[in-house]
């Protein structure tokens, strides 16, 4: 089955709302046919402002907005983005003490890493839902394993740790090694 694309999902949304495609590009201020236009495919590269008014008038969650569109590959640019919070200065300093230019360059880093994750995440989110689609069981396994590992701290913190490692960058032999070992340290034959 394939995904669904955002000419799609827009278009879904739009007619469980019974908006007309006219009502919503009116809304957005453009041509009356362009809504129709994305629906179609005949768009093919998209605005993330307008994408974002799109899904702000279909009625979405504005907290979730940018996940949805980041599912899409449709990522905000780094010019629209709020300053981001931290608190990984050192202990000694306070924000407020640092340059007032430094701080915004440092809140730029931090956002731009914080897209280039948001990406990652999209990545894969798109691979589980296509193993959801070839391969319900083992989908299923994976994450009730997956949300297992999260429910808890002790549970939570070696999930991290273990994923801390690159563990793609192992051989083959070097993989198999783990894999039995958890089946040993579990019982299993």
């Amino acid at each position: 089955m394939e995904l669904l694309s955002f000419s799609d999902f827009v278009k879904q949304a739009r007619t469980a709302q019974k908006i007309s495609s006219r009502d919503l590009s009116t809304k957005l201020g453009k041509a009356i046919t362009y809504i129709s236009q994305i629906e179609k495919g005949k768009i093919k590269t998209f605005d993330y402002a307008t994408c974002y008014k799109i899904l702000e008038f279909l009625n979405y969650d504005l907290n979730k907005i940018d996940s949805i569109l980041a599912e899409f590959r449709i990522i905000a640019p780094l010019k629209d983005m709020p300053y981001v919070q931290f608190n990984f200065v050192s202990p000694s300093m306070k924000v407020e003490d640092a340059s007032t230019e430094a701080v915004k360059n440092l809140q730029w880093l931090v956002y731009g890493e914080l897209m280039e994750i948001k990406s990652k995440n999209a990545t894969l989110h798109e691979t589980f839902n296509i193993l959801i689609e070839r391969d319900v069981t083992r989908a299923n396994t994976i994450l009730t394993n997956l949300v297992a590992l999260t429910k808890d701290k002790d549970n939570f913190s070696f999930f991290c740790k273990l994923f801390l490692t690159n563990l793609s960058t192992l051989d083959k032999e070097s993989k198999n090694q783990i894999i039995n070992l958890i089946s040993q340290l579990k019982g299993e034959n």
